[in-house]
């Protein structure tokens, strides 16, 4: 699922652009892919640990919070996430599903 989803930005971001910019777009979205492979995890580990801690904690009797902070939080975390960009993805304009052209480049082919 996710490597379609990762096609699906690539061929957007392919069709955004002009050829000249091509390499800039594709190195910069590949730099933010690896950021949020990066961030992604270690964020919401630490928020998994805390939300077992929470757990921890009203196993030994202390106060602690309810539902929303206990061992589904991360869960509900990442299913708002992708809720998000499931209608950000509905957004996205249709214009960006046709190649986009440079005023230098020449058509392969030509009408005459």
């Amino acid at each position: 699922m996710m490597f379609a989803g990762l096609l699906a930005i690539n061929v957007l971001l392919n069709n955004s652009v002009g050829s000249s910019l091509l390499g800039l777009a594709n190195g910069l979205a590949m730099s933010v892919t690896a950021l949020g492979r990066t961030v992604g995890p270690i964020t919401f580990g630490i928020v998994y640990s805390w939300s077992l801690k929470n757990v921890e904690n009203t196993l030994k009797g202390y106060k602690s919070l309810g539902f929303p902070f206990n061992e589904y939080l991360v869960f509900l975390l990442i299913g708002l996430s992708t809720f998000i960009l499931c209608l950000l993805a509905i957004l996205i304009p249709k214009r960006l599903n046709k190649r986009k052209i440079d005023a230098e480049e020449k058509p392969l082919i030509t009408a005459s």
